[in-house]
């Protein structure tokens, strides 16, 4: 059984102040872990905003894959057929 309750912390004694379905004498494993009441408002506050659609939930990264040497050079060749940027501004110039 996995379960999750809050306590507090009190003379020495972690106070439970969700109750837990566990027989007399059970023994648990405990993995402590202090609230952190900014994080908390934090999830609060982002939440509020992105129902109300104030904000979008971030979106995951997207992967970023190398282009290989050739397909590269395909690229360069393929946008580079009209010249330079400084030529064809200089040819628009010519033009007027």
């Amino acid at each position: 059984m996995v379960a999750t309750a809050t306590a507090i912390y009190e003379k020495g004694v972690l106070r439970l102040l969700t109750p837990v379905s566990l027989p007399d004498r059970a023994r648990v494993h405990l993995r402590i872990q202090v609230e952190n009441k900014m994080g908390d408002e934090l999830q609060r506050a982002t939440a509020v905003l992105e129902a109300s659609g104030l904000v979008k939930p971030p979106q995951p990264s997207r992967v970023i894959r190398k282009i290989s040497s050739a397909r590269r050079a395909e690229l360069a060749r393929m946008y580079g057929a009209a010249g330079t940027l400084s030529d064809l501004i200089m040819a628009e110039r010519d033009a007027r």
